[in-house]
């Protein structure tokens, strides 16, 4: 398999200045022993990359971390990103490159598994934005396999706006082995909507204005950063800030398919 591609997409991100740690999010994360897959679900701007980023630097194993795009619903781009990530466990390492993309998929999906088994120390696959790839048929497939068949020294770990479409997920859930982080849990809480104005206004947030923006955000955490002053609220509603506004169209109305007019007009007008 060839070795070339955006090495980027196999960097584990930067941590966005201006975020606050979770600890709460960040012990449920750490907890998920080997052999798991943990799911980290939620619509846009619920900073589901951010406490990913949190854990991984706070992870005792070593990180193969693939930023999937559009470009990874053909499997043949999957495999390399993955194998580039999982390569980097050993940088050192001579192991052959010689596989191609014509092989057949599960083949080098195994060739991959191998390589985690062979490391000394435990691997998180993290495969993050992975609602891109919710339409790739083949793709779900080789991830649900890889799910049921991982490493005893591995975890994977999706964050994703979406439930992953993965056959085989009931089953996982049902034998204890999917820890999931939805909405709910990644929403802001009171305090910590306190503790992210504390880090970041130029003057004191009351109590009562943290709740009025608890109340107009439900805790989502990119409202919560758009808000501004929170003095500013008033009575009007959230929407009404043209930074929010901007945000819902570039990532939530813009990334909608486009054979969902009614949806588009419905969530633009509500």
């Amino acid at each position: 398999m060839t070795s070339h591609g955006f090495v980027a997409k196999v960097m584990v991100p930067r941590r966005r200045p201006g975020t606050i740690t979770r600890a709460r999010l960040l012990d449920v994360l750490l907890q998920a022993g080997n052999g798991t897959l943990t799911i980290v679900r939620a619509p846009a701007g619920f900073g589901k990359t951010t406490v990913l980023v949190d854990a991984v630097n706070e992870a005792a194993g070593d990180i193969c971390w693939v930023s999937i795009d559009e470009w990874d619903q053909d499997p043949a781009t999957f495999l390399q990103y993955l194998w580039l990530a999982v390569r980097r466990l050993d940088a050192s390492s001579q192991d052959s490159d010689a596989r191609t993309p014509r092989d057949e998929p599960r083949a080098l999906l195994s060739h991959i598994a191998e390589r985690i088994t062979r490391h000394d120390d435990d691997v998180w696959i993290v495969l993050d934005d992975f609602h891109h790839l919710d339409r790739s048929e083949q793709v779900i497939e080789l991830v649900d396999y890889f799910a049921r068949r991982m490493p005893p020294n591995c975890r994977l770990v999706l964050a994703s706006r979406t439930r992953p479409p993965l056959p085989s997920l009931a089953r996982l859930q049902l034998g204890g082995s999917v820890t999931e982080l939805g909405p709910g849990d990644l929403a802001f809480t009171a305090p910590e909507i306190s503790e992210f104005y504390a880090a970041s206004a130029v003057k004191p947030v009351s109590d009562d204005e943290i709740g009025r923006v608890a109340a107009l955000t439900e805790g989502w955490p990119a409202g919560v950063a758009l808000v501004g002053d929170p003095a500013s609220l008033g009575d009007t509603r959230l929407e009404s800030h043209a930074a929010l506004a901007e945000y819902l169209a570039s990532e939530v109305f813009d990334r909608l398919p486009e054979d969902l007019p009614d949806t588009h007009e419905h969530l633009r007008q509500d």
